[in-house]
């Protein structure tokens, strides 16, 4: 049966390849859990109509999870998120109402938003920052919606296409960091088998140093 030659690597080697083993595992779960939005960032968002989404009971009902949609009449809170970097603050999100059917959404947009068109998904936060916002704007448009609000928000402040092609991204690089942390670990392990180098130096070569000249010595020591 082989025996472990050098502990210490068999060591290092084993904690490398587990480490390697738990990343890999764990990018494996997470693109099974969310890789099938990356499937649809990479095929673009799907069209759909105010008619599809009034008759929507959950996100699910529509053919993508990234759909675009012409709206007709809207109105803009006067709500809206702020950011700072550096020093220097601006606007990140503003929000509108659309109608659909007979009840209104909530809509995250960008920044100046003036178009027609909106892009993203549908979403129910459980964030309590975006809770508190929603019930804002909820509050500042009450007029316009008179009560009649859909229980989702749809988002198009964030780029659904970018974001979840930098995740896979991200993934990409646990797993792949991961794989090469178990390769480097297993290489280890097969090394910790075989004989370390030996620093050694045979009699011979003591006898041979320990005849050098005194005065040779001197010599160098100045």
């Amino acid at each position: 049966m082989p025996r472990v030659l050098q502990p210490a690597a068999f060591s290092q080697g084993l904690k490398s390849a587990l480490i390697g083993l738990v990343l890999t595992a764990v990018a494996i779960g997470i693109w099974c859990y969310w890789g099938h939005h990356v499937g649809t960032a990479l095929q673009g968002p799907t069209s759909v109509t105010l008619a599809d989404i009034a008759k929507m009971k959950h996100p699910s009902d529509l053919p993508s999870a990234w759909v675009k949609f012409p709206i007709e009449k809207y109105v803009k809170s006067n709500v809206y998120l702020e950011e700072e970097r550096s020093g220097v603050t601006s606007v990140d999100e503003e929000y509108i109402v659309f109608e659909a059917g007979d009840r209104w959404m909530i809509a995250s947009v960008p920044a100046d938003f003036n178009g027609h068109e909106l892009s993203g998904q549908f979403w129910e936060s459980n964030s309590p920052l975006i809770t508190e916002v929603l019930a804002a704007v909820a509050e500042d448009t009450k007029e316009v919606h008179q009560g009649k609000l859909y229980p989702l928000e749809f988002d198009m402040a964030s780029n659904y296409g970018t974001e979840w092609l930098s995740f896979a991204g991200v993934v990409a690089l646990v797993g792949g960091g991961g794989l090469l942390a178990s390769f480097i670990g297993l290489g280890g392990i097969f090394q910790s088998f075989r004989p370390g180098d030996a620093m050694y130096q045979s009699d011979d070569d003591q006898s041979d140093a320990s005849n050098v000249p005194s005065d040779y010595e001197r010599r160098w020591s100045q």
